[in-house]
């Protein structure tokens, strides 16, 4: 359901089905990655206690800024050529392979060097080089996953990303079950990465017939220079999400980062959805972009009432539950963390909107204003840590993140306004903030009451809310109220 979707109604029909399909099969997906994601940080939580799980946190944040230079942008760069040239599926893939590789040689030797120089003990440069393996394996399988994207492979992709996250699962879990080290933990990890890429590795093999051949380094040159923008600007982003964690461990201790951290892996599952949602609609937006202004218009208005019908809603149970979140997932030891959460579930609104209009703007092949947001959001995030986390420590570094999003939210779409014309939020976000604001009316109402039978309320006032946003209250109508308003005031 869209504010205006024109073009002939068969072709739409068809879109909105593949979308569909394509849209399930990456709900299981995200399901399983979700989940196995937070199932490993809260067993690794749990087991390891608020300041061990601190310096585990910190190794991650060292090695995920490092796997940044591997990762290089190259991921969303070669879906949109895929999608434009799928006759050239293989030696794209082998090209951003080989750079990828020689990227993920270059980025390990410097965290070494890094890590070294920055005097840190030798258990903790042999966790961080591990973990960093880990993400590069990783980003080995997000080449491939780009492909089946590409492709609009979405189920097949479901089936080889739950399998490979099962493994990790298994691994981390034996790992804390015979009392490894923090060490052992990092290496389970690297050992799901590799069968995880494995399995991604065989079906390109299959699906694209590949053959041991040479890279051809010319298409490596042009997905190198199409992907340098988005490189920069992930780098920046990996910093301004990360900077909060070695703030806070810096000035407050690891048991604050850890405190922060077990708030924040709440956020974080959503941030993988955000992630995946872009990678998604990319090909889906490249497509629409083929066929015209008003068609990649018209899929851009449906996206951002369809992420925010369900973000807004969310983020009010989040941010009022936060108690019982933390309570139930994490236990008492991380009863600080609540606080935090309540405010940093604001992070998700903003968060989505920006995943959405960044990749908008990679669509429009606007990538390189992605740089300056994402160095203006590092300024904000930076200030705002730098002002908030020493008085108020990980309540501080929330508001820091949701200052930040919102930062990014807003410059994103701007940009993407000034290139597609009038979006019409106004009209987009009626529905969505009545069943939000229906949502928290009931939880406030039930405070008192038992927290399974608050979430149940919750979900069912959600559900009823969803129900009649599409039947009752349609976009028509929020077009009409938003005329008498306007009209109204005049």
């Amino acid at each position: 359901m869209t504010l205006s979707d024109p073009g002939p109604a068969a072709s739409r029909a068809t879109d909105v089905t593949r979308t569909l399909v394509n849209g399930l099969a990456l709900l299981g997906s995200n399901v399983v990655t979700s989940g196995a994601q937070y199932v490993i940080v809260v067993i690794v939580a749990r087991a390891l206690g608020p300041e061990t799980f601190g310096a585990y946190l910190l190794a991650f944040t060292f090695a995920a800024f490092f796997a940044t230079l591997c990762n290089f942008g190259l991921d969303r760069v070669l879906i949109r050529d895929i999608v434009r040239q799928p006759a050239a599926a293989s030696a794209s893939l082998l090209a951003a392979a080989g750079v990828r590789l020689l990227l993920g040689a270059l980025s390990g030797a410097v965290a070494v060097v890094a890590a070294w120089g920055l005097g840190y003990s030798p258990s903790l440069r042999l966790v961080i080089a591990l973990l960093l393996l880990a993400q590069i394996l990783g980003l080995f399988s997000e080449l491939c996953r780009s492909v089946l994207f590409a492709f609009g492979a979405m189920p097949r992709e479901a089936v080889l990303r739950a399998a490979g996250r099962c493994v990790s699962v298994a691994a981390v879990a034996a790992a804390l079950v015979m009392q490894w080290s923090l060490a052992g933990v990092a290496a389970a990890l690297a050992i799901g990465g590799l069968v995880e890429l494995l399995l991604y590795a065989t079906a390109m093999a299959r699906r694209l017939a590949l053959r041991p051949t040479p890279v051809d380094w010319d298409v490596a040159r042009g997905l190198v220079r199409s992907a340098w923008p988005i490189a920069l600007n992930t780098v920046l982003v990996v910093l301004y999400l990360r900077i909060n964690v070695v703030m806070l461990t810096s000035w407050t201790g690891a048991e604050a980062a850890g405190v922060f951290g077990a708030a924040f892996t709440f956020v974080q599952v959503l941030q993988v959805v955000s992630g995946t949602l872009a990678g998604v609609l990319l090909p889906t937006l490249t497509a629409r972009k083929l066929q015209g202004h008003d068609q990649v218009l018209a899929a851009v208005r449906s996206a951002t009432y369809y992420v925010l019908l369900f973000v807004l809603p969310a983020t009010v149970g989040m941010s009022l539950l936060s108690g019982e979140l933390v309570a139930f997932v994490y236990g008492a030891q991380y009863a600080g963390a609540a606080s935090a959460l309540s405010v940093l579930a604001w992070a998700n609104p903003f968060m989505f909107l920006g995943s959405l209009y960044g990749t908008l703007l990679i669509v429009l092949d606007a990538e390189r204003t992605l740089i300056p947001v994402s160095a203006a959001a590092l300024a904000v995030s930076g200030a705002a840590n730098y002002l908030f986390v020493p008085s108020f420590g990980p309540a501080g570094a929330a508001w820091a993140s949701v200052l930040t999003e919102l930062a990014v939210a807003m410059s994103v779409f701007w940009g993407a306004r000034h290139r597609l014309g009038r979006i019409g939020v106004a009209a987009i976000l009626i529905r969505p903030v009545l069943v939000a604001g229906a949502v928290g009316a009931v939880l406030q109402a039930t405070e008192t009451a038992n927290g399974p039978w608050r979430v149940l309320a919750a979900v069912a006032v959600f559900a009823l809310g969803v129900l009649a946003a599409e039947v009752v209250f349609t976009d028509a109508a929020a077009v009409r109220l938003l005329a008498w308003r306007r009209g109204a005031q005049r």
